[in-house]
Protein backbone atom coordinates (compact mmCIF):
# COMPACT_ATOMS: atom_id res chain seq x y z
CA UNK A 1 0.00 0.00 0.00
CA UNK A 2 2.79 2.58 0.73
CA UNK A 3 3.87 2.62 -3.24
CA UNK A 4 0.09 3.75 -3.79
CA UNK A 5 -0.49 7.38 -4.44
CA UNK A 6 -2.34 10.00 -2.30
CA UNK A 7 -5.63 10.72 -3.71
CA UNK A 8 -6.94 13.27 -1.30
CA UNK A 9 -5.30 15.12 0.91
CA UNK A 10 -6.58 17.20 3.84
CA UNK A 11 -4.57 19.27 5.80
CA UNK A 12 -5.25 21.38 9.44
CA UNK A 13 -8.56 21.85 7.62
CA UNK A 14 -10.71 24.63 9.64
CA UNK A 15 -14.33 25.40 8.75
CA UNK A 16 -16.40 27.99 10.74
CA UNK A 17 -20.01 27.74 10.87
CA UNK A 18 -21.81 31.12 10.25
CA UNK A 19 -25.13 30.54 10.84
CA UNK A 20 -24.53 28.35 14.73
CA UNK A 21 -21.17 30.92 15.36
CA UNK A 22 -19.28 27.98 16.57
CA UNK A 23 -16.27 25.84 14.84
CA UNK A 24 -17.48 22.72 13.14
CA UNK A 25 -14.28 21.53 12.26
CA UNK A 26 -10.63 22.08 13.16
CA UNK A 27 -7.05 21.27 12.57
CA UNK A 28 -8.34 17.97 10.27
CA UNK A 29 -5.95 16.01 8.43
CA UNK A 30 -6.45 12.79 6.12
CA UNK A 31 -4.82 11.13 3.66
CA UNK A 32 -6.38 8.79 1.53
CA UNK A 33 -4.97 6.50 -1.25
CA UNK A 34 -5.98 5.75 -4.81
CA UNK A 35 -8.69 3.41 -4.96
CA UNK A 36 -8.95 3.42 -1.06
CA UNK A 37 -13.19 3.14 0.64
CA UNK A 38 -13.44 5.50 3.53
CA UNK A 39 -16.32 5.52 5.14
CA UNK A 40 -17.30 8.52 7.26
CA UNK A 41 -18.95 7.82 10.62
CA UNK A 42 -20.19 9.50 13.83
CA UNK A 43 -23.23 10.58 15.90
CA UNK A 44 -25.84 13.02 13.88
CA UNK A 45 -24.97 16.22 13.07
CA UNK A 46 -21.36 15.38 13.48
CA UNK A 47 -20.51 16.90 10.52
CA UNK A 48 -20.82 13.96 7.88
CA UNK A 49 -22.30 15.29 4.80
CA UNK A 50 -20.33 19.24 5.57
CA UNK A 51 -16.73 16.97 5.23
CA UNK A 52 -18.15 15.52 2.36
CA UNK A 53 -18.92 18.64 0.82
CA UNK A 54 -15.66 20.49 2.02
CA UNK A 55 -13.34 17.49 0.35
CA UNK A 56 -15.22 17.30 -3.08
CA UNK A 57 -14.90 21.13 -3.26
CA UNK A 58 -18.53 21.81 -2.97
CA UNK A 59 -18.08 23.84 0.45
CA UNK A 60 -14.92 25.87 0.85
CA UNK A 61 -12.79 25.68 4.06
CA UNK A 62 -12.10 28.50 7.06
CA UNK A 63 -8.50 27.46 6.51
CA UNK A 64 -6.08 24.60 5.75
CA UNK A 65 -6.52 22.78 2.45
CA UNK A 66 -7.66 20.31 0.12
CA UNK A 67 -5.69 18.55 -2.42
CA UNK A 68 -7.29 16.34 -5.12
CA UNK A 69 -5.03 13.99 -7.42
CA UNK A 70 -2.32 16.82 -6.30
CA UNK A 71 -4.10 19.91 -7.08
CA UNK A 72 -5.04 22.20 -4.11
CA UNK A 73 -8.82 22.84 -5.22
CA UNK A 74 -8.27 26.86 -3.55
CA UNK A 75 -5.81 27.35 -6.11
CA UNK A 76 -7.44 26.12 -8.80
CA UNK A 77 -9.41 28.53 -11.23
CA UNK A 78 -13.21 27.64 -12.61
CA UNK A 79 -12.29 25.60 -15.55
CA UNK A 80 -9.40 23.83 -13.81
CA UNK A 81 -12.66 23.22 -10.88
CA UNK A 82 -14.95 22.11 -13.43
CA UNK A 83 -12.35 19.07 -14.68
CA UNK A 84 -11.98 17.88 -11.35
CA UNK A 85 -16.25 17.84 -11.11
CA UNK A 86 -15.69 15.80 -14.62
CA UNK A 87 -13.50 13.50 -12.26
CA UNK A 88 -16.53 13.19 -9.70
CA UNK A 89 -19.47 11.39 -8.59
CA UNK A 90 -21.75 12.83 -5.86
CA UNK A 91 -25.11 11.45 -4.47
CA UNK A 92 -27.09 13.11 -2.03
CA UNK A 93 -29.13 11.90 0.40
CA UNK A 94 -32.50 12.65 -1.32
CA UNK A 95 -30.66 11.70 -5.09
CA UNK A 96 -30.65 15.33 -5.97
CA UNK A 97 -32.77 15.12 -9.30
CA UNK A 98 -33.14 18.23 -11.68
CA UNK A 99 -36.90 18.46 -11.33
CA UNK A 100 -37.96 19.50 -14.64
CA UNK A 101 -36.02 16.48 -16.23
CA UNK A 102 -37.24 13.18 -16.19
CA UNK A 103 -35.71 10.23 -14.81
CA UNK A 104 -34.08 9.55 -18.33
CA UNK A 105 -32.62 13.00 -18.81
CA UNK A 106 -31.19 13.14 -15.39
CA UNK A 107 -29.28 10.31 -15.22
CA UNK A 108 -28.05 11.40 -18.81
CA UNK A 109 -26.91 14.39 -17.93
CA UNK A 110 -22.87 14.17 -16.96
CA UNK A 111 -22.79 11.65 -20.63
CA UNK A 112 -24.24 15.07 -22.42
CA UNK A 113 -22.29 17.18 -21.02
CA UNK A 114 -18.79 15.43 -20.26
CA UNK A 115 -18.55 12.82 -23.05
CA UNK A 116 -18.66 13.24 -26.84
CA UNK A 117 -21.33 10.20 -27.20
CA UNK A 118 -24.14 10.49 -29.13
CA UNK A 119 -28.45 9.97 -28.13
CA UNK A 120 -27.53 6.65 -28.95
CA UNK A 121 -24.18 5.34 -27.77
CA UNK A 122 -25.79 7.22 -24.34
CA UNK A 123 -28.95 5.32 -24.61
CA UNK A 124 -26.59 2.11 -24.55
CA UNK A 125 -24.90 2.96 -21.66
CA UNK A 126 -27.85 3.85 -19.87
CA UNK A 127 -30.33 0.99 -20.44
CA UNK A 128 -28.68 -1.75 -18.74
CA UNK A 129 -28.46 0.01 -15.49
CA UNK A 130 -31.92 0.59 -15.92
CA UNK A 131 -33.12 -3.16 -16.69
CA UNK A 132 -31.06 -4.13 -13.46
CA UNK A 133 -32.92 -2.17 -11.22
CA UNK A 134 -36.46 -1.90 -12.23
CA UNK A 135 -36.39 1.55 -13.09
CA UNK A 136 -37.11 1.09 -17.01
CA UNK A 137 -40.83 1.74 -16.61
CA UNK A 138 -40.47 4.84 -15.02
CA UNK A 139 -38.38 6.30 -17.42
CA UNK A 140 -40.56 9.20 -17.98
CA UNK A 141 -41.61 10.25 -15.18
CA UNK A 142 -40.32 13.26 -13.12
CA UNK A 143 -38.53 13.43 -9.78
CA UNK A 144 -42.48 14.02 -8.14
CA UNK A 145 -43.61 11.35 -9.38
CA UNK A 146 -40.55 9.08 -7.99
CA UNK A 147 -40.23 7.32 -4.31
CA UNK A 148 -37.27 8.43 -2.78
CA UNK A 149 -35.93 5.13 -3.19
CA UNK A 150 -35.92 5.47 -6.91
CA UNK A 151 -34.69 9.00 -6.92
CA UNK A 152 -31.42 7.64 -4.86
CA UNK A 153 -31.05 5.10 -7.19
CA UNK A 154 -31.41 7.06 -9.90
CA UNK A 155 -28.96 9.33 -8.26
CA UNK A 156 -26.50 7.05 -7.88
CA UNK A 157 -26.58 5.62 -11.17
CA UNK A 158 -26.10 8.91 -12.57
CA UNK A 159 -22.81 9.11 -10.41
CA UNK A 160 -21.29 5.97 -11.38
CA UNK A 161 -22.42 5.36 -14.71
CA UNK A 162 -18.41 6.68 -16.08
CA UNK A 163 -16.44 5.13 -13.66
CA UNK A 164 -15.32 8.53 -12.05
CA UNK A 165 -12.19 8.86 -10.22
CA UNK A 166 -13.86 10.04 -7.23
CA UNK A 167 -17.12 8.89 -5.72
CA UNK A 168 -18.63 10.71 -2.98
CA UNK A 169 -21.35 9.13 -1.11
CA UNK A 170 -23.95 10.80 1.40
CA UNK A 171 -26.06 8.34 3.52
CA UNK A 172 -27.91 6.72 0.55
CA UNK A 173 -28.28 3.51 2.20
CA UNK A 174 -30.39 5.29 4.82
CA UNK A 175 -33.93 3.44 4.98
CA UNK A 176 -33.79 2.14 1.30
CA UNK A 177 -34.90 -1.19 -0.26
CA UNK A 178 -33.04 -4.43 0.51
CA UNK A 179 -33.01 -5.40 -3.44
CA UNK A 180 -31.48 -1.13 -3.93
CA UNK A 181 -28.98 -1.97 -1.28
CA UNK A 182 -27.70 -5.03 -2.56
CA UNK A 183 -27.31 -3.44 -6.16
CA UNK A 184 -25.34 -0.32 -4.59
CA UNK A 185 -23.32 -2.73 -2.62
CA UNK A 186 -22.44 -5.03 -5.38
CA UNK A 187 -21.77 -1.64 -7.83
CA UNK A 188 -19.43 -0.15 -5.07
CA UNK A 189 -17.94 -3.68 -5.26
CA UNK A 190 -17.37 -3.52 -8.93
CA UNK A 191 -15.51 0.24 -8.86
CA UNK A 192 -13.43 -0.82 -5.92
CA UNK A 193 -12.04 -3.19 -8.65
CA UNK A 194 -11.70 -0.38 -11.00
CA UNK A 195 -9.44 1.37 -8.19
CA UNK A 196 -11.95 4.44 -7.50
CA UNK A 197 -11.64 6.77 -4.84
CA UNK A 198 -15.06 6.43 -2.51
CA UNK A 199 -16.11 8.20 0.48
CA UNK A 200 -19.12 6.98 2.26
CA UNK A 201 -20.83 9.07 4.75
CA UNK A 202 -23.03 6.08 6.82
CA UNK A 203 -23.44 4.52 10.11
CA UNK A 204 -24.75 1.61 8.36
CA UNK A 205 -22.80 -1.47 9.83
CA UNK A 206 -23.04 -3.44 7.18
CA UNK A 207 -21.42 -0.89 4.70
CA UNK A 208 -18.82 -0.34 7.24
CA UNK A 209 -17.69 -3.85 8.08
CA UNK A 210 -17.75 -5.18 4.45
CA UNK A 211 -17.08 -2.54 1.88
CA UNK A 212 -14.52 -0.04 3.87
CA UNK A 213 -10.44 -0.18 3.73
CA UNK A 214 -10.76 2.18 6.53
CA UNK A 215 -13.61 4.11 9.14
CA UNK A 216 -13.17 7.57 9.72
CA UNK A 217 -14.80 8.40 12.43
CA UNK A 218 -15.66 12.43 13.52
CA UNK A 219 -16.74 13.42 16.82
CA UNK A 220 -17.32 17.18 18.49
CA UNK A 221 -15.33 18.92 15.29
CA UNK A 222 -12.59 16.33 15.12
CA UNK A 223 -11.29 12.90 14.00
CA UNK A 224 -11.76 10.58 16.57
CA UNK A 225 -10.80 7.76 14.64
CA UNK A 226 -9.15 6.75 11.11
CA UNK A 227 -8.32 3.49 10.84
CA UNK A 228 -9.21 -0.25 10.03
CA UNK A 229 -12.78 -0.95 11.27
CA UNK A 230 -11.41 -4.35 13.35
CA UNK A 231 -8.91 -2.62 14.51
CA UNK A 232 -11.04 -0.31 16.81
CA UNK A 233 -12.31 -2.56 19.34
CA UNK A 234 -8.42 -3.51 20.59
CA UNK A 235 -8.04 0.42 21.57
CA UNK A 236 -10.23 -0.19 24.20
CA UNK A 237 -11.17 3.42 24.24
CA UNK A 238 -14.64 4.17 25.84
CA UNK A 239 -16.10 6.97 24.31
CA UNK A 240 -15.10 5.37 20.70
CA UNK A 241 -16.80 2.20 21.67
CA UNK A 242 -19.35 4.44 22.81
CA UNK A 243 -19.81 6.18 19.44
CA UNK A 244 -20.03 3.05 17.75
CA UNK A 245 -22.77 1.95 20.33
CA UNK A 246 -24.51 4.40 20.00
CA UNK A 247 -24.76 5.21 16.04
CA UNK A 248 -23.96 2.32 14.35
CA UNK A 249 -27.12 0.59 12.74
Amino acid sequence: MNDIPIAIRVNDMSFFGSEIGRCIFSGVNISIKKGETVVISGPSGCGKTLLLKIISGLSEPASGSITLGGQNLSKLSDKEILKINELSGFVFQDGALISNLNLYDNIALKLRYHTNLCESEINSRIKPWLIQTGLLSHIHDFPAALSINQKKLAGFIRAVINTPEYLYLDEITNNIDLRYFDFIMRTIGNLKKEKVTILFATNNKKVISEISDRVLIVDDGKVRYFGRYNDIFALNDEKLTEILTQNLQ
